[in-house]
């Protein structure tokens, strides 16, 4: 058995596959490779290691996080009477970007990260700059160079700090297309623009962000849709169900009818199906008469209604169901892979990967987008739903271990 100290000279990116054994190493768990390194951890302290399976940050750590842009959460803990945790960031070197002062922080996202302290959350850079003090409740990421923030009422603030909407809203939503959904109680739900100006008045009962210039709201109990100053779209009727627009069109319902309207408001597909989704990739996923298929733009039948269920298309793939089983089928309907209880393809696991993770009899393993089986599906469940650099943490026998796009066994833990 070889230990965690000798491993330098194999990489486990170059093994060849399915002639060399795999690497044993003695931790408790390990997390899929993200920036270059794994977290790992035993005995509750916690580090990493690179694709040679050195240690090159100690498990000095009492929690730790995977890398993201660059950057991974850890924490250490500080005796003071009593056992508190203070995170902070390292680098891929294990240098601190910041003192390890905060109760909470969180992944980087698009350049920023929310820290805590004291039950109040700011921002910070990849610089370690507090570009926002902790003095807010809660804090978003920003999203068109604005980020929601609560203390009292909920306001906005740019990437400079200074708000730019004061907090004076009950409840409020992200920028989109330059405009943000607010709320107050006396009056209701409205939108806002990045000077503070209401352009759409506050006196609705629900309220969807804006897509293609157009926003759905709730009036008088139906939803319909206005445009950027607030005014409904003539030619649009009252639906039962929220209106959000996907390349021109959007699905609509009414007494349990679906069809599809344009940004004109014209039906341009009756409303005769019992389920519908936006299109995507050009097709819509919809049912009629218990079965479901796919329709183009035009309402013509693209797939035959034959299946129970049916997922979007995404990457040219769609999950469909029939029976308890589903499987992979492409634009033109053929199936491209096997029959599983459970396939992750759909908007909660399609991430930028090439393989799948699918399950049978409570055992998972991967395909890839040929429908090949890449993983024979023999592994117990575990939330890595994707490969992170080339390898992928499963677990069998109650031992984890890394398995690359070959189907390769590189490392297992003891």
């Amino acid at each position: 058995m070889q230990s965690n100290s000798n491993m330098n000279n194999k990489k486990c990116s170059e093994y060849p596959p399915r002639t060399v054994q795999p690497v044993f190493l003695h931790y408790d768990g390990i997390d899929n490779f993200s920036n270059g390194l794994a977290h790992v951890w035993i005995k509750g302290r916690h580090g990493f290691i690179d694709r040679y399976w050195s240690e090159v940050i100690t498990l000095k750590y009492d929690d730790a996080r995977s890398f993201s842009e660059g950057f991974a959460q850890a924490a250490l803990s500080r005796h003071n009477n009593c056992y508190r945790l203070r995170y902070g960031y390292i680098d891929t070197t294990g240098k601190e970007l910041a003192p390890f002062e905060y109760d909470y922080c969180s992944p980087f996202r698009n350049g920023s990260a929310v820290v805590e302290s004291n039950g109040r959350k700011g921002l910070m850079d990849r610089t370690g700059k507090e570009i926002i003090p902790p003095k807010y409740f809660s804090i978003d990421p920003f999203r068109e160079n604005a980020a929601r923030f609560k203390l009292r009422k909920y306001g906005f603030i740019d990437p400079a700090g200074n708000e730019i909407i004061p907090q004076r809203y009950d409840d409020a939503a992200d920028f989109a297309e330059g405009l943000a959904p607010v709320f107050l109680k006396d009056r209701g739900w409205g939108f806002v623009d990045k000077n503070g100006t209401e352009l759409v008045r506050l006196k609705y009962d629900r309220v969807v962000r804006f897509s293609e210039g157009m926003a759905c709201v709730k009036n008088k109990g139906k939803y319909e849709c206005i445009d950027r100053r607030g005014n409904f779209v003539a030619a649009m009727k009252a639906y039962d169900y929220p209106v959000i627009f996907t390349g021109g069109v959007a699905v609509v319902g009414r007494t349990g009818k679906y069809g599809f309207v344009n940004t004109e408001g014209a039906e341009v597909i009756p409303l005769s199906y019992t389920k519908a989704s936006n299109f995507s990739e050009g097709f819509a996923c919809v049912s009629k008469n218990g079965r479901t298929g796919y329709i183009d733009i035009l309402n013509n039948e693209a797939i035959p209604f034959r299946y129970d269920k049916g997922s979007d298309f995404s990457d040219g793939l769609a999950r469909v169901y029939e029976g308890k089983k589903c499987f992979l089928i492409d634009k033109s309907g053929t199936p491209v892979s096997a029959a599983y209880d459970e396939i992750r393809y759909d908007k909660k696991y399609i991430v930028n990967d090439d393989y799948v993770q699918v399950g049978i009899n409570r055992k998972y393993g991967f395909i890839d987008k040929t429908g090949k089986e890449v993983i024979p599906p023999k592994y117990d469940y575990n939330n890595a739903a994707f490969f992170g650099e080339g390898l992928v943490r499963m677990r069998l026998n109650d031992k984890s271990r890394l398995i690359n796009t070959s189907g390769v066994e590189v490392c297992i833990l003891v």
